[in-house]
């Protein structure tokens, strides 16, 4: 019991290295965006993964980037209203 939660320790430290540095390293939003889906996609073993961006101003979210999915559905969310 205490080596499976050591071990699940080191990967969830050893994902939270990884997506870190993909942000770390990404010049805009929607480059970090980008990595992130790729990242969590591979970490959450998700077929389907989107990230949206906050328009505090607009009170909307923009979505950034998405993979999985066929882009028909996804169009209808590009922006979503709070």
């Amino acid at each position: 019991s205490l080596m499976l939660e050591s071990d699940r320790r080191r990967t969830r430290e050893r994902h939270l290295q990884r997506v870190t540095a993909d942000l770390a390293t990404a010049d805009t939003v929607d480059e970090a965006g980008r990595r992130l889906v790729g990242r969590l996609r591979d970490i959450l073993g998700a077929r389907a993964v989107s990230v949206y961006v906050a328009d505090a101003e607009q009170g909307l979210l923009r979505r950034v980037h998405a993979v999985g999915r066929a882009d028909d559905p996804l169009d209808r969310y590009d922006t979503v209203l709070r």
